[in-house]
């Protein structure tokens, strides 16, 4: 039965917004030193570095980093560790190290140089403006749109950070041409339209807040562009969702801290998901909830929490569709009167 509860778990997950979804968690043990790391043959590698990166892709590079070093001190010429340990001490914010091991990876394959946008804003972080735009304009210069988009972006980030408004507003526009759902593009742009046409900066941080709800540097500007518009209840209201963002992303960045180094700590999965469904942020909080059905399979708390998410949604029909694969089971029946609750309220 518990097996097949956390299944329907996996099987509910149907996110608002998948592409702001945690991605799933691999098992990694706790961070070690690099010198107890064992030797590693050289055919295992390409394997190992995914593991690698995917541990970086869910915010957890300070695991990553020990092994690549360690891999590192066996293959010092191997570009793919070495472009890989950048990634790590960007995502670890240690700009220094990351450009380091970027421009060694790139000394060794240079036509990797265009596929680095990480590497552009590293150097970028460290204000070497002219170096970042080298970086992405090889990006640019590649046939793959892809790159060309992102390289496109990181010129106008450069620009931007150089207060070159207007430069930079052409690149983002430019973006967006290419790629309509590319809200980053969107968020900036909006900052570089926030003096001269608010109520169309206002246009763009909406629909930025509409696909992810978290983004707390739009909702903050959001704010300023209604209080300059002299829309001074609404900009209350908004400062004050702004404030509500920021002290849940505190609280999700340290719990992700411990999740991190316990990927199936069920306290930890479950409190995750509340913060989000607090935010509204209903299709995230469902992921959580899932994860904390595997790390905790003989617990009711993670499909009555699935729930109360469902129902607070407006997914009435999938709450009542869990309940239903449950069976007879007690789970089944404390899921039941939390929909005949909800029911009850509605009337």
């Amino acid at each position: 039965m518990r097996k097949a509860i956390i299944a329907i778990l996996l099987i509910l997950v149907n996110p608002l917004n998948a592409q702001d979804l945690p991605p799933a968690a691999t098992e990694g043990p706790a961070p070690i030193s690099a010198d107890t790391i064992p030797m590693i043959p050289l055919k295992e590698l390409p394997s190992e570095r995914i593991r690698l990166r995917q541990w970086i892709a869910e915010g957890r590079a300070i695991m990553a980093l020990p092994y690549l070093n360690s891999y590192l001190q066996q293959y010092p010429n191997n570009a793919a560790l070495l472009l890989l340990k950048g990634e790590a001490c960007f995502a670890l914010e240690r700009y220094e190290t990351a450009v380091e091991s970027f421009s060694q990876g790139v000394k060794i394959e240079p036509a990797k140089l265009g596929e680095l946008f990480n590497y552009g804003r590293a150097l970028q972080n460290l204000d070497r403006h002219d170096e970042a735009l080298s970086v992405f304009q090889s990006m640019q210069a590649r046939k793959e749109i892809p790159f060309q988009i992102r390289g496109l972006f990181g010129e106008g980030l450069t620009l931007q950070a150089q207060q070159k408004t207007k430069e930079a507003r052409l690149k983002f526009e430019e973006v967006l041409t290419i790629d309509l759902q590319f809200d980053r593009a969107r968020y900036r742009l909006a900052q570089t339209l926030m003096t001269d046409e608010p109520s169309r900066a206002l246009e763009l941080l909406d629909l930025v807040l509409r696909r992810d709800p978290l983004q707390h540097g739009a909702a903050y500007n959001r704010a300023l562009v209604l209080r300059n518009l002299d829309r001074r209840e609404e900009a209350q209201i908004a400062m004050a969702r702004y404030q509500q963002i920021l002290a849940g992303r505190s609280r999700i960045a340290l719990l992700k801290e411990r999740w991190a180094l316990q990927p199936t700590e069920g306290p930890v999965l479950l409190e995750l998901g509340r913060i989000h469904r607090d935010l509204f942020v209903y299709g995230e909080a469902l992921r959580w909830f899932a994860r904390a059905g595997a790390a905790l399979p003989a617990s009711a708390e993670p499909v009555l929490e699935t729930v109360r998410t469902l129902l607070l949604a407006g997914r009435q029909l999938e709450a009542r569709q869990l309940v239903q694969r449950l069976g007879n089971s007690d789970v089944a029946l404390q899921a039941q009167r939390l929909i005949d609750d909800a029911t009850t309220q509605e009337e």
